[in-house]
């Protein structure tokens, strides 16, 4: 837009917004109760006095439809729609998971309101990416359409991505949800899931992602949280305000079934020790993980890019400096990574052993894994949870076990784009 049209904006920003709240009620009934009756002559006025002026003493009367829509420019019509779209999670399973269920987890398509008209349809084709998840035959087993502006994709487990090809162009421009325990090496337990992430960083499959978010929990609560819109999945950001009100609910339920163990005993406590956790090294080695990840590619190795500071499985990694010039380009590439708790509208189900179905993807069970990192009894991501107290109760085990099996995966089905 030329500097004039930004200066117009910029004297009607309160008519602009009135138009976006417009765009988030267009898959709802707002034509019925929301806006005046404006009159043709309205055409000659400010657009600002149209949105909230009457004549007279007139009443303020519901409009049947929003003439002037097709008068605005393009750019603001498009922005209007992709405000209107529906915020979508998509949760990447397992091959096993799609054949063995395949009514609970339907496929996915272009949104209803890209129908209407060929503009929204064009805009479409050109924000997204079609998906079609096949076996290891070639056949379809889930279609998938991701708008990569506006949906988040779901990894519940790293591992998912040895059971499918094509991830490149999905994560383009991407916000990709991830396990924060998946991501870092950790001291004690190893680096058998952390390996993964640094593979597929050194694959280039990233490069091109907007934001990370990075799990540091995942709690279960029901319907009485109005954050999911059409999702079974909501991801709330560490510093939102409003955590502490959403956590009661899922403490009052976490204490109805009497757990023996809840380290945080208010949800605030809880807050406070995430935000420690993640402030004290989380952020950091996450970042760490993906330059050096990037750095094995991008730049041959010198030893004055890293300092004295160790870390890693058995503190047998030397951390980067940031101030080295190569790792300063690598730095300005990196995505964005924010710490959010992951909220599953479910309720919590202690057997984690079986793949339950109760008629809904949202009480779907995947199987884990009992051995995990190098033989050892106890599961990775359930050990390490522990110590480091991220964790509502410790019988509570969502999220907290490996999932799709240990490594090598078995021979990679096929997603490719379409």
């Amino acid at each position: 837009m030329s500097e004039s049209d930004d200066s117009e904006v910029a004297r009607n920003q309160e008519s602009w917004d009135a138009i976006a709240h417009l765009a988030d009620n267009l898959n709802q009934d707002w034509l019925d109760q929301h806006y005046l009756d404006i009159d043709e002559s309205a055409y000659s006025q400010d657009l600002n006095e149209v949105l909230v002026s009457t004549v007279g003493d007139r009443q303020r009367q519901p409009l049947t439809e929003f003439r002037y829509f097709w008068k605005l420019p393009i750019e603001l019509r498009l922005t209007i729609f992709g405000l209107a779209l529906p915020r979508r999670v998509h949760c990447i399973r397992s091959l096993r998971v799609y054949t063995t269920y395949p009514t609970a987890f339907p496929s996915v398509g272009i949104p209803t309101l890209a129908r209407a008209y060929q503009e929204w349809w064009n805009a479409s084709i050109h924000r997204g990416y079609g998906y079609r998840f096949e076996n290891q035959l070639r056949e379809s087993v889930r279609l998938e359409w991701f708008d990569r502006y506006n949906d988040l994709i779901y990894i519940q487990s790293l591992r998912v991505f040895n059971a499918w090809k094509g991830w490149s162009t999905m994560l383009c421009s991407a916000t990709t949800v991830f396990n924060v325990l998946e991501v870092v090496e950790d001291r004690w337990r190893g680096a058998a899931t952390s390996d993964i992430f640094t593979s597929l960083s050194r694959t280039s499959i990233f490069d091109r992602s907007k934001t990370f978010l990075l799990s540091m929990l995942t709690v279960e609560c029901g319907d009485d949280l109005a954050i999911y819109g059409d999702n079974t999945t909501a991801m709330v950001d560490l510093d939102d305000e409003n955590l502490p009100r959403m956590l009661k609910s899922v403490y009052d339920n976490v204490r109805s079934c009497k757990p023996a163990n809840v380290p945080h005993k208010r949800p605030s406590l809880l807050l406070k020790h995430l935000r420690k956790e993640w402030d004290a090294g989380l952020k950091r080695l996450s970042e760490e993980q993906w330059l050096q990840s990037r750095l094995d590619v991008t730049a041959p190795k010198d030893p004055t890019m890293y300092t004295k500071e160790r870390f890693g499985y058995k503190n047998r990694r030397f951390m980067l400096d940031r101030n080295h010039s190569a790792v300063e380009k690598l730095v300005r590439a990196m995505p964005e990574m924010r710490p959010v708790i992951v909220f599953e509208k479910r309720w919590p189900c202690f057997d984690l052993t079986m793949l339950q179905d109760h008629g809904s993807a949202a009480h779907l069970r995947e199987p884990s894994e009992a051995i995990w990192a190098d033989g050892r009894s106890m599961d990775g991501l359930e050990s390490i949870s522990n110590r480091r107290g991220m964790v509502l109760s410790y019988e509570f085990l969502v999220d907290r076990q490996t999932r799709y099996g240990p490594l090598p995966a078995p021979p990679p089905a096929q997603s490719s784009s379409g």
